[in-house]
Protein backbone atom coordinates (compact mmCIF):
# COMPACT_ATOMS: atom_id res chain seq x y z
CA UNK A 1 0.00 0.00 0.00
CA UNK A 2 1.37 3.63 -0.74
CA UNK A 3 1.25 5.97 1.69
CA UNK A 4 1.03 10.00 0.31
CA UNK A 5 2.09 12.59 2.43
CA UNK A 6 -0.24 15.39 2.71
CA UNK A 7 1.22 19.01 2.86
CA UNK A 8 -0.25 22.35 4.09
CA UNK A 9 -1.40 24.29 1.45
CA UNK A 10 -0.79 28.10 1.34
CA UNK A 11 -3.20 30.46 -0.91
CA UNK A 12 -2.40 33.81 -2.16
CA UNK A 13 -3.64 36.51 0.25
CA UNK A 14 -6.02 38.89 -1.30
CA UNK A 15 -4.04 42.73 -1.36
CA UNK A 16 -6.48 44.15 0.59
CA UNK A 17 -6.33 41.53 2.95
CA UNK A 18 -2.61 42.23 2.87
CA UNK A 19 -3.30 46.22 3.34
CA UNK A 20 -5.95 45.54 6.24
CA UNK A 21 -2.86 43.64 8.41
CA UNK A 22 0.02 45.99 7.25
CA UNK A 23 -2.47 48.54 8.74
CA UNK A 24 -2.61 46.59 11.62
CA UNK A 25 0.89 46.12 12.23
CA UNK A 26 1.45 49.83 11.65
CA UNK A 27 -0.51 50.93 13.92
CA UNK A 28 0.64 48.53 17.02
CA UNK A 29 3.75 50.07 16.21
CA UNK A 30 3.56 53.33 16.14
CA UNK A 31 0.60 53.56 18.81
CA UNK A 32 1.04 52.99 22.59
CA UNK A 33 -1.89 54.13 24.11
CA UNK A 34 -5.20 53.03 23.57
CA UNK A 35 -7.45 54.19 20.33
CA UNK A 36 -4.70 57.35 20.11
CA UNK A 37 -2.79 57.27 16.80
CA UNK A 38 0.06 58.02 16.32
CA UNK A 39 2.16 59.96 13.59
CA UNK A 40 4.38 57.06 11.45
CA UNK A 41 7.23 59.02 11.11
CA UNK A 42 9.46 56.37 8.88
CA UNK A 43 7.25 54.76 5.75
CA UNK A 44 6.43 51.39 5.99
CA UNK A 45 8.06 50.26 2.89
CA UNK A 46 11.57 51.68 4.79
CA UNK A 47 11.01 49.57 7.91
CA UNK A 48 10.38 46.49 5.35
CA UNK A 49 13.97 46.79 4.47
CA UNK A 50 16.56 44.38 5.68
CA UNK A 51 18.76 45.85 8.90
CA UNK A 52 22.12 46.36 6.77
CA UNK A 53 20.15 48.79 3.95
CA UNK A 54 18.55 51.08 7.32
CA UNK A 55 15.59 49.13 7.64
CA UNK A 56 14.51 47.07 11.08
CA UNK A 57 13.75 43.79 8.63
CA UNK A 58 9.40 43.52 9.42
CA UNK A 59 8.44 41.52 6.58
CA UNK A 60 6.19 42.64 3.97
CA UNK A 61 3.11 40.51 3.95
CA UNK A 62 2.65 40.49 0.33
CA UNK A 63 6.10 39.12 -0.50
CA UNK A 64 6.14 36.93 2.54
CA UNK A 65 2.80 35.49 1.06
CA UNK A 66 4.89 34.50 -2.11
CA UNK A 67 7.78 33.17 -0.48
CA UNK A 68 5.86 30.62 1.21
CA UNK A 69 4.05 29.64 -1.78
CA UNK A 70 7.31 29.71 -3.41
CA UNK A 71 7.93 26.65 -0.98
CA UNK A 72 4.94 24.66 -1.87
CA UNK A 73 6.30 25.36 -5.70
CA UNK A 74 9.25 24.14 -5.11
CA UNK A 75 7.84 20.56 -3.20
CA UNK A 76 5.52 20.09 -5.99
CA UNK A 77 8.21 19.98 -8.80
CA UNK A 78 11.30 18.68 -6.31
CA UNK A 79 8.87 15.85 -4.89
CA UNK A 80 5.39 15.47 -7.23
CA UNK A 81 5.09 11.81 -6.17
CA UNK A 82 5.44 12.10 -2.69
CA UNK A 83 2.44 13.89 -1.83
CA UNK A 84 -1.68 13.35 -2.70
CA UNK A 85 -1.67 16.93 -3.57
CA UNK A 86 0.97 17.22 -5.70
CA UNK A 87 0.30 13.84 -7.50
CA UNK A 88 -3.63 15.33 -8.02
CA UNK A 89 -1.62 18.52 -9.37
CA UNK A 90 0.58 17.08 -11.60
CA UNK A 91 -2.57 14.68 -13.14
CA UNK A 92 -4.27 17.40 -14.32
CA UNK A 93 -2.04 20.54 -14.52
CA UNK A 94 1.31 19.46 -15.88
CA UNK A 95 0.43 15.31 -17.00
CA UNK A 96 2.54 15.87 -19.89
CA UNK A 97 5.38 18.55 -19.89
CA UNK A 98 7.43 19.72 -17.12
CA UNK A 99 6.09 21.75 -13.62
CA UNK A 100 8.03 24.91 -15.38
CA UNK A 101 6.66 24.70 -18.38
CA UNK A 102 2.99 24.15 -17.94
CA UNK A 103 0.51 27.69 -17.69
CA UNK A 104 -2.85 27.70 -15.86
CA UNK A 105 -4.59 24.85 -17.51
CA UNK A 106 -8.47 25.13 -18.07
CA UNK A 107 -10.35 26.04 -15.04
CA UNK A 108 -7.71 26.90 -12.62
CA UNK A 109 -8.27 25.99 -9.14
CA UNK A 110 -7.31 29.21 -6.57
CA UNK A 111 -4.70 26.67 -4.73
CA UNK A 112 -3.15 26.13 -8.14
CA UNK A 113 -3.00 29.98 -9.23
CA UNK A 114 -1.63 30.48 -6.34
CA UNK A 115 1.34 27.87 -6.35
CA UNK A 116 2.17 29.12 -10.01
CA UNK A 117 2.25 32.85 -8.14
CA UNK A 118 4.85 31.27 -5.90
CA UNK A 119 6.81 29.41 -9.06
CA UNK A 120 7.17 33.25 -10.57
CA UNK A 121 9.34 33.78 -7.25
CA UNK A 122 10.83 29.94 -7.42
CA UNK A 123 12.09 30.87 -11.00
CA UNK A 124 13.75 33.38 -10.03
CA UNK A 125 16.38 31.64 -8.33
CA UNK A 126 16.29 28.46 -10.40
CA UNK A 127 19.40 27.74 -11.95
CA UNK A 128 20.52 24.93 -14.52
CA UNK A 129 23.71 23.19 -13.29
CA UNK A 130 26.05 22.41 -15.86
CA UNK A 131 26.74 18.81 -16.18
CA UNK A 132 27.23 17.24 -19.68
CA UNK A 133 25.44 20.52 -21.08
CA UNK A 134 23.24 18.37 -22.98
CA UNK A 135 19.68 19.79 -22.34
CA UNK A 136 20.70 23.30 -21.66
CA UNK A 137 19.95 25.80 -24.03
CA UNK A 138 22.33 28.73 -24.10
CA UNK A 139 20.50 31.64 -25.34
CA UNK A 140 17.32 30.97 -23.60
CA UNK A 141 17.72 28.68 -20.11
CA UNK A 142 19.15 30.40 -16.48
CA UNK A 143 22.59 28.64 -16.48
CA UNK A 144 24.74 32.18 -16.42
CA UNK A 145 24.80 34.09 -13.35
CA UNK A 146 25.68 37.57 -12.06
CA UNK A 147 23.10 39.07 -9.75
CA UNK A 148 20.66 37.27 -10.77
CA UNK A 149 20.43 33.54 -12.68
CA UNK A 150 20.22 34.43 -16.35
CA UNK A 151 21.19 32.95 -19.59
CA UNK A 152 24.70 33.63 -21.80
CA UNK A 153 24.33 37.05 -23.20
CA UNK A 154 25.32 36.80 -27.35
CA UNK A 155 28.11 39.05 -28.35
CA UNK A 156 26.44 40.11 -31.89
CA UNK A 157 23.79 38.51 -33.60
CA UNK A 158 22.81 35.24 -32.49
CA UNK A 159 23.74 32.51 -35.56
CA UNK A 160 22.40 29.46 -33.95
CA UNK A 161 19.12 29.77 -31.73
CA UNK A 162 18.90 26.40 -30.96
CA UNK A 163 22.97 26.41 -29.25
CA UNK A 164 23.70 23.88 -26.12
CA UNK A 165 25.92 24.12 -23.94
CA UNK A 166 27.55 20.71 -25.12
CA UNK A 167 28.30 22.40 -28.12
CA UNK A 168 30.75 25.32 -26.36
CA UNK A 169 32.86 22.32 -25.02
CA UNK A 170 35.66 20.34 -27.01
CA UNK A 171 34.62 17.09 -28.45
CA UNK A 172 34.79 14.46 -26.04
CA UNK A 173 35.73 16.49 -23.24
CA UNK A 174 34.77 18.29 -20.28
CA UNK A 175 36.69 21.53 -21.35
CA UNK A 176 35.51 24.69 -22.76
CA UNK A 177 36.28 25.55 -26.77
CA UNK A 178 37.67 28.96 -25.22
CA UNK A 179 37.92 30.99 -28.97
CA UNK A 180 33.98 29.71 -29.60
CA UNK A 181 33.44 31.29 -26.61
CA UNK A 182 35.20 34.47 -27.55
CA UNK A 183 33.32 34.40 -30.64
CA UNK A 184 29.86 34.00 -29.36
CA UNK A 185 29.84 36.25 -25.69
CA UNK A 186 30.94 38.93 -24.37
CA UNK A 187 34.50 39.72 -22.41
CA UNK A 188 32.13 39.33 -19.07
CA UNK A 189 30.07 36.18 -19.88
CA UNK A 190 33.07 34.36 -21.27
CA UNK A 191 34.89 35.37 -17.83
CA UNK A 192 32.06 33.46 -15.51
CA UNK A 193 31.70 30.54 -18.30
CA UNK A 194 34.65 29.40 -17.88
CA UNK A 195 34.31 29.06 -14.32
CA UNK A 196 31.62 26.64 -14.35
CA UNK A 197 33.52 22.84 -14.49
CA UNK A 198 31.27 20.63 -16.82
CA UNK A 199 30.93 17.00 -16.47
CA UNK A 200 31.01 13.95 -18.55
CA UNK A 201 29.52 11.98 -16.33
CA UNK A 202 27.03 14.42 -14.15
CA UNK A 203 23.39 15.05 -15.93
CA UNK A 204 22.34 18.38 -16.04
CA UNK A 205 20.18 19.93 -13.13
CA UNK A 206 17.73 22.78 -11.91
CA UNK A 207 19.13 23.77 -8.16
CA UNK A 208 18.19 26.84 -6.43
CA UNK A 209 21.16 29.20 -6.58
CA UNK A 210 20.99 30.74 -3.32
CA UNK A 211 21.50 27.89 -0.98
CA UNK A 212 24.24 25.74 -0.62
CA UNK A 213 22.63 22.46 -0.96
CA UNK A 214 20.50 23.52 -3.56
CA UNK A 215 16.88 23.53 -2.28
CA UNK A 216 14.66 26.29 -2.43
CA UNK A 217 14.28 27.93 1.33
CA UNK A 218 11.29 30.60 2.54
CA UNK A 219 13.48 32.43 4.35
CA UNK A 220 15.92 33.03 1.25
CA UNK A 221 13.19 33.61 -1.25
CA UNK A 222 11.81 36.45 0.78
CA UNK A 223 15.68 37.77 0.70
CA UNK A 224 15.41 37.26 -2.79
CA UNK A 225 12.29 38.89 -3.34
CA UNK A 226 13.41 41.69 -1.38
CA UNK A 227 16.33 41.85 -3.43
CA UNK A 228 14.49 41.74 -6.79
CA UNK A 229 12.09 44.73 -5.68
CA UNK A 230 15.93 46.81 -4.42
CA UNK A 231 16.76 46.21 -7.76
CA UNK A 232 14.12 47.82 -9.52
CA UNK A 233 13.88 50.94 -7.28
Amino acid sequence: MQHFQIVDIAFRLPKDTCKRIISAMIEFWWSNEKDKRKIPWVAWKTLCRQKDLGGLGFCDIGRFNQALLGKQAWRVWDRPDDSLLSRILKQRYFKDKSFFECGNGARPSYAWRSILWGRELLEKGMIKTVGKGESIRVWSDNWNFDEFPRPALQSGIVEDEDLLVADLLLPNSALWNVPMLKHYFLEKDVNLITRIRPSMVREDRFAWHYSTNGEYSTNIGYKLSDALVEATE
